[in-house]
């Protein structure tokens, strides 16, 4: 069960967050108990950093990419990935043009985020996996009646705790978007669109990044891992780009 997010917090409830029996000897320096927070041996820490910390084992398994050179309105791939039961599929689909109208899996319409500049737009769309897929069954599919080129990115996130989007931003012009996180175990996913070859900075633990022959798209991703309040994208772009947390 996940710590709480305020208030008194124990060693014990910590200890025992981790894996240990409540009221057995343990200390702040013990390697489980700094491994909830991502934490080194003999460091400064203080109990309040543990607020939303969990033993929970957020993972992205697999990621994939694809760029199309087809002036079709609408673009589709199969995941090319096994996919379980209450994994995340998140979804970037981008485009040389000003209208996303869908992303869908399978009959599925995704719920967006989407950007949308004077002739590039981006959205981050997500799902809930209810079923589970073998690689190359489940198709995504990328609708837009203005583009030209399509590029699809593909995250499946395991291990989530929870399933509700909790913050989400999008701009053209600005060089960074800030989202609420709240606490460990959440994800956090920034896409930027560029036409050259700049790409989304920052403290992330993976990138997709890809090229259709207008414009080059980044996809980033990283699990917290303690109560933030906030996580900011770093967006090296004047172009469209989005940023969610979910979890």
């Amino acid at each position: 069960m996940t710590l709480q997010t305020s208030g008194a917090i124990s060693l014990n409830d910590i200890h025992v967050e981790a894996g240990g029996t409540s009221g057995t000897s343990a200390t702040i320096n013990d390697a489980d108990i700094r491994g909830l927070i991502g934490k080194a041996a003999s460091t400064t820490m203080s109990f309040n950093e543990w607020y939303g910390a969990s033993a929970v084992n957020v993972t992205v398994p697999h990621t994939a990419s694809f760029d199309s050179t087809t002036t079709a309105g609408t673009y589709a791939r199969f995941v090319p990935f096994d996919l379980e039961v209450d994994d995340l599929l998140v979804v970037m689909h981008g485009i040389y043009g000003t209208n996303i109208t869908t992303t869908r899996a399978g009959g599925t319409t995704l719920p967006l985020v989407t950007s949308i500049g004077s002739n590039s737009a981006l959205s981050i769309g997500y799902l809930r996996m209810t079923s589970a897929y073998t690689a190359d069954t489940l198709q995504i599919y990328g609708d837009s009646t203005t583009s030209r080129y399509h590029t699809l990115h593909m995250i499946c996130v395991r291990g989530l705790p929870s399933f509700s989007l909790i913050d989400s931003a999008t701009a053209v012009t600005t060089t960074n978007l800030t989202v609420n996180t709240g606490s460990a175990n959440v994800l956090v996913v920034g896409a930027g669109t560029y036409s050259s070859a700049t790409a989304i900075t920052g403290t992330v633990d993976g990138l997709i990044q890809s090229s259709n022959p207008f414009r080059h798209y980044t996809t980033s991703y990283a699990i917290t891992t303690a109560a933030n309040s906030t996580e900011t994208i770093n967006v090296s772009s004047s172009n469209p780009s989005a940023a969610l947390s979910y979890g």
